[in-house]
Order: C-alpha cells, then sequence, then structure tokens
C-alpha cells in the first residue's frame, strides 16, 4: 500500500506541497487533471506540470520528489 509511505513523504519533505485527490468525490479534477488510473503522481514546478507517472512505486516516487527539489 502506498498511501501511508506517501504520507511519510509529506513529513519528510515538509517543503513540497503534497495535495491527495479521493477521484470519486472529485472526478472533475481527475477528469481536468487527465488521471486514466490510480495512483497517479502528478509533479508541478511554477504552476506547471513538469512530470507524471501512475503506480505504485515507492523508491520511483521519491526519486522523483527528490529530482524536483
Amino acid at each position: 500500500m502506498i498511501k501511508p509511505f506517501f504520507h511519510s513523504l509529506c513529513e519528510k519533505y515538509g517543503d513540497v506541497v503534497f495535495i491527495e485527490i479521493d477521484v470519486d468525490d472529485a472526478q472533475d479534477v481527475a477528469s481536468h487533471c487527465d488521471v486514466k488510473c490510480m495512483p497517479t503522481f502528478q509533479f508541478y514546478k511554477n504552476g506547471k506540470k513538469v512530470q507524471e507517472f501512475s503506480g505504485a512505486n515507492k523508491e520511483k516516487l521519491e526519486e522523483t520528489i527528490k529530482s524536483l527539489v
């Protein structure tokens, strides 16, 4: 399960803004962001999407965060 790991990264990288969206509750957001499967991680910098991937890959998630901070 990636959710607990995601939450631990929120604490580890305090200067990064993490947002979790429940696509069942926010279908308009999922559609606008073109989310096709879960989990999908989208990374924004200065208001622009700079990276995205789908799947519960913990290592890739943290490495992507490290590369962007």
